[in-house]
């Protein structure tokens, strides 16, 4: 979704910078939202983000430069839903004149190694690369040195194994990719599966079933790749074949994520919906598979001069109150969603849904 992203900024750049101005969401009867980003005490504006419990790790770009250069930041929420930086693990001195210079696609924590994973582009998509920061340590290493991660948005775990969501070599719009970080020459990527479009995010459930919505197609649709043709794809080097692939939901516009929280919920975003594209919302799937609009929606995201949803996490159990994450780009803003206590709007999309999905983000 970076292409999307970058040239929507740009369009605005013929005007002057843009500036970071404060965004609304507007939910759904049942549900309800605060703004939990106050920008740390920063000139910068949240990028990309991923919440582990408590913990907020996210990169701040400059809001006047479409979030380009930055840095990253953890952040504690308080009582208040305000993120607090309590550490700076950045190293100003190394690559200072990449970072600088690239945008930030993802962040993404790995719970077992207590690792950062992130993601940059650059204009052009001529070095786009991939860096993990050791927490422990706050040492900086580039992963996949010689892997083609062109237009990376999304990184995540399943099983152990890593996957990313990235233009990469397909020559056919995005695809998500097994990356192997042992492996320092371009075998290091296996295409999984080349659903086409624009760059956009992807999650998985425990039993190893990928979820992916499109962006940038006739039609979009969020798919589901079962653990098994995962495991195929990348046994035998051959991709999955998309048209013969579960379509669980078609979709109004471009999605450019989707999250499952801890309890059998699927999540999505979707932009550029509505008669003057302009419509930005947040969604639940109701469970039910196929080629309809099986989702409801939780709200809808405002911001000025334009609206644009992309990272999305879920903390916990949302029918217990755990919040679905929704960072608006324009104005940095990142929102948490919940269901109201006395709300029964769950009740009936959980006993429709009956997965057995939990984030394996930290797996």
């Amino acid at each position: 979704m970076k292409k999307i992203i970058l040239g929507a900024f740009c369009a605005l750049a013929l005007a002057g910078t843009v500036p970071a101005v404060a965004g609304t969401f507007e939910p759904e009867p049942g549900f309800s939202s605060t703004n939990v980003n106050t920008g740390v005490g920063t000139d910068l504006q949240i990028v990309s983000f991923d919440a582990v419990g408590d913990t907020l790790y996210n990169w701040q770009g400059d809001p006047a430069f479409f979030g380009q250069g930055g840095g990253l930041f953890i952040g504690d929420f308080q009582g208040n839903g305000t993120p607090v930086v309590v550490n700076d693990p950045s190293d100003p001195t190394l690559n200072s004149d990449y970072i600088s210079t690239a945008f930030n696609s993802f962040t993404t924590y790995h719970e077992a190694s207590n690792t950062l994973w992130l993601g940059f582009t650059i204009s052009g998509n001529a070095d786009d690369r991939i860096y993990t920061v050791d927490l422990d340590t706050n040492t900086w290493s580039r992963q996949g040195e010689n892997a083609d991660f062109t237009g990376n948005y999304d990184l995540q775990f399943s099983g152990g194994e890593i996957y990313v969501s990235a233009l990469g070599s397909s020559g056919s719009g995005n695809s998500i990719w097994h990356f192997d970080p042992t492996i320092n020459n371009s075998t290091a990527l296996t295409e999984i599966v080349n659903p086409g479009g624009n760059s956009a995010g992807l999650t998985f459930d425990d039993e190893g079933n990928l979820y992916y919505g499109t962006n940038g197609l006739a039609d979009d649709v969020i798919y589901q790749f079962s653990a098994d043709e995962v495991e195929t794809a990348l046994n035998t080097d051959t991709p999955i074949t998309v048209t013969n692939s579960q379509i669980i939901t078609n979709v109004d516009s471009g999605v450019t994520d989707v999250v499952v929280d801890d309890e059998n919920q699927l999540f999505f975003n979707f932009n550029f919906a509505g008669d003057d594209f302009d419509e930005s919302y947040l969604a639940l799937w109701n469970g039910i598979a196929g080629q309809d609009d099986n989702f409801e929606l939780l709200g809808q995201a405002f911001s000025d001069p334009f609206t644009f949803l992309t990272g999305l996490d879920a903390n916990g159990s949302f029918e217990q109150g755990g919040p679905v994450l929704a960072l608006e780009a324009a104005s940095g803003d990142l929102f948490a969603v919940v269901p109201e206590p006395t709300s029964g709007a769950l009740l009936g999309l959980a006993l429709l849904s009956g997965l057995a999905l939990r984030r394996s983000r930290r797996s």
